[in-house]
Order: structure tokens, then sequence, then C-alpha cells
């Protein structure tokens, strides 16, 4: 693990000049031919020996640019002896004899013979001002493959304008205190990408991890500098520790949590806030895909128990889903009765045990059609509410759908190894195939907002 710094030695004719920093033509390197001069100087100079410098050479970049060469009859030093100038404590590595990337066979040659010289866990610096033009695109491949496989982090991406002091004919009129081409920091491209990787998983799938991390990279070192004081950094970082609640209320089926919608109102707020600094054009469309995706969830609504199971419909949530839909429905009734209800119960807390198994088993009763004799508590303590709550489920049609759920239910949570047998050992049921519980999910979950849709326009018109 150390850290890299990767360049690709150009053929053309180089001219010396000053390359300047964070566009302040003050804040330069001067009088150097090669841009990896510059780039080493400035951010490779405490290196230690265990850390490299790879300088990837085509033969002919080794022989006009890497060694000593005749350019119009003038012997000039290569690379080589510039960097060898430096003083630097790190290793230069020349990788030599590297495929021109002239064609897609060439390319992959080039792209295996990068990753060949990447250790895992090292810090990558990419220079890719010179070599054929697909090398930026490489470039960027290149670093999110090796975050992947290598688990590499980046230190910074850099580009050499020389191009902006014009042909080269020209340059040589120019003296060279004016011949001044900045270094372009091409860094937060890369953190950009993240940021869509990121953006895309949580909204595609649900998973934070992907943009936590980006935004972790983005403002650690920002609020290492002032202290934690950065304004803008401190929102994204309010935003991120937020954000990363949202998944775990759908992934363990925290009910009251997705119901009061404290977490997602909490998000939304957080986005605002950030929104009130100055972001690059594509942060704040990504910010804005994300305050779509959490549109459909209100303040303290039941209802955002119905679109967390669509929620988790679209993120192969299964399990969750089912389980989320079963126990949202007995809450809808609960509080849809609530409404009405002048009995002696609290029905319409659905957080209380014994009025939620008071719903669960008025369905169970329609269901498998139990004589009131053989009822159990608490419906046998309440039969008149039972009564009640059972007459209010056939008439809101929701039976069959919600009671189809249960042996989904079932067969999921004991893990699809249960076999119903007879008496006689006969199996009478195996368990379900996995792909048939989203299809059953997303049917059922049609049905009972296709019956409680109906029930509440119905009960509009009537008031």
């Amino acid at each position: 693990m150390g850290k890299i710094f990767i360049s690709f030695l150009g053929t053309n004719n180089y001219k010396y000049c000053n390359y300047y920093f964070n566009d302040n033509e003050s804040d330069a390197v001067k009088n150097v031919r090669f841009v990896q001069e510059a780039l080493l100087k400035r951010h490779c100079s405490a290196w230690g020996k265990d850390d490299r410098a790879l300088i990837f050479l085509t033969p002919e970049a080794e022989t006009r640019n890497w060694q000593e060469n005749d350019i119009k009859g003038k012997r000039v030093y290569g690379l080589d002896h510039h960097l060898s100038q430096l003083g630097l404590s790190l290793s230069i590595e020349p990788i030599k004899d590297i495929p021109m990337g002239y064609n897609e066979s060439q390319i992959w040659q080039l792209f295996d013979l990068i990753i060949g010289e990447i250790n895992e866990g090292d810090e990558i610096h990419l220079d890719i001002t010179h070599g054929f033009r697909s090398l930026p695109m490489l470039g960027l491949v290149l670093v999110n493959y090796l975050k992947v496989t290598k688990e590499i982090s980046v230190g910074g991406i850099y580009y050499g304008a020389f191009e902006k002091l014009g042909p080269g004919y020209e340059i040589e009129n120019i003296p060279i205190e004016e011949r001044n081409a900045p270094i372009l920091n091409l860094t937060s491209f890369h953190i950009l990408q993240d940021w869509v990787m990121g953006a895309d998983n949580f909204i595609n799938y649900g998973i934070t991890g992907k943009i936590e991390q980006a935004i972790s990279e983005e403002i650690k070192p920002v609020l290492k500098e002032t202290r934690g004081q950065d304004p803008k950094a401190a929102a994204l970082k309010k935003f991120n520790n937020q954000l990363k609640k949202i998944p775990a209320d759908f992934q363990t089926v925290r009910g009251k949590e997705i119901i009061e919608g404290t977490d997602i109102q909490n998000l939304k707020e957080q986005i605002k806030n950030i929104k009130q600094y100055e972001q690059k054009a594509p942060l704040r469309n990504i910010l804005d895909k994300i305050s779509g995706k959490l549109a459909g969830f209100k303040e303290n609504s039941v209802e955002n128990g119905f679109a967390g199971v669509q929620w988790c419909i679209d993120h192969g949530m299964i399990q969750q889903g089912v389980t989320l839909l079963q126990e949202n429905t007995i809450t809808w009734v609960q509080t849809a009765l609530k409404r009405n209800y002048t009995g002696p119960l609290n029905l319409g807390d659905y957080r209380d045990k014994d009025m939620r198994a008071l719903v669960s088993q008025s369905f169970t009763i329609l269901g498998n059609r139990i004589i009131k004799k053989k009822w159990i508590k608490p419906s046998k303590k309440y039969p008149d509410d039972a009564t009640y709550i059972q007459n209010f489920i056939k008439k809101t049609g929701l039976l069959s759908a919600y009671a189809s759920l249960s042996e989904y239910r079932n067969d999921i949570n004991h893990g699809g190894v249960t076999i119903k047998k007879n008496k006689d050992g006969c199996i009478l049921k195996t368990p379900f195939k996995s792909h048939e519980f989203k299809q059953v999910l997303e049917k059922r979950y049609q049905e009972l907002m296709e019956k409680i849709t109906t029930y509440e326009s119905t009960r509009q018109e009537g008031i």
C-alpha cells in the first residue's frame, strides 16, 4: 500500500513553460519542459521510498522524450534526466514498450498493463495530459475499476493544458516568463462520477453505501482543513448522516418510523439546506432526483406504510414488503375504524399490541370461518368489538388479498423449508418457488390499494 503517480509520456517536441496551479499564475512551477516535472515537484516531493512514479513509454516516446535526443541539431535532455534532478525520494520507474492504444485491442493491453502495476490499497495520482485521446476516458474507467477490485483511493487527476499557449511555432516567440500554462485538477469529475453511481444505487436499489462514501471522501479534507467550520461541508455531513438511516427503516420493517416519516422528512430538510449553497449543476440535478425519490412520503401518515411497500418492491426487499403490507393494512384498518368507533377500546392506537391482535384475529376468523366459541383473546374478551371490525373488513373487501399473503409470509419467514403433510404423511403443500413471491406481493398490493382507495373516495363523497 503506497502512493503511485501514473503518467504517459508523449512524442511531441515539448517547450519550456511555467505550469501553474489553482487558476493562479503566481502559483507556478517555472521553466520546466515536461508536465511530469511540475506535477511531481508540486504533489510528490514529500513522498517516501516506498512510493512510485510510473512513466509509461511507447518506443517512440522513449526515444524522443525519455532519453537525450537531438532536436534541430541541438542535444536536449529527456524526462529521465529532468526527473533525476528533482531530488525525490520516491522510486521513478519507466514502463517501456507499451502499445500505442490506436485500437481496442491495444487499449485493453494497456489497461491490463496498468492494473498489473497497482497494489491493493494504493493511492493513485493520475496525469492524463499526454497519450492518445482515449486516455482520459480510459483513466476514469481505470480508476473506478481499481476502486472496486483493489480498493485504491484517488489522490488526484490532472491535465496540463499546454495547448493554451497556442501552436508550437508561436510558443517559441513567447518570452519564458509569459509562457504560463494551467494544470487542471480534474479530481472533481471523478468525485462526481462517484456521486452519480451512488445516486443510482440509492434511486434504483435503495442502497446508500456508495453515495455515503462519495460524500465522505469529498468533505473529509475540507472539514479537516477548516476544523469542521466549512458550512457547505457541514451541511453535506448532516445530509450523509441522515441518508444512511433511510434504507435501515425498510430493511428492518420499522413501521412506526416509516409511518411517522421523520427520517425522510429530515432528509428532505437536509437537501433544502444543501441547496442554499452554490452547487455544480450535475450535483443539483442529483439532489433533485433524490428528492423525487422521497416525494411520496408525508409527515405522520399511514399512507407512508403503503409507499414503503412500493419502496420494498422497487428495491427487491420482498420479505420486508410482504410483512409491511400486512402490518400496514392492520394499521390502516385501525385508523379508518377510529373515525366512527364509539366503543370502550383505544382501537386507533396502532402501536397497542392487543388492538393490533384484535384486527389480525378478525382477518383470521373471517378467512378460516372460526365460530365464536373457538375465538381466543383478545377477540374472546371483546366479541362485540371483534364483530365490529369483521363487518368493516367485509365492507371494504380486504379479506381475500390480505389472507392470501399469510401463507406466503409464513413460508418466507420460515426459510421455505416447511412441508405441510396430512396425518398419513402425504404432502399437502410444498414451499413456494422464489419467483412467486414478488409476483404475489405486487398483485396483492395492487388489490389492497384499489380496495382502500375505493373506500376512501366513497367515504369522502358521503361526507
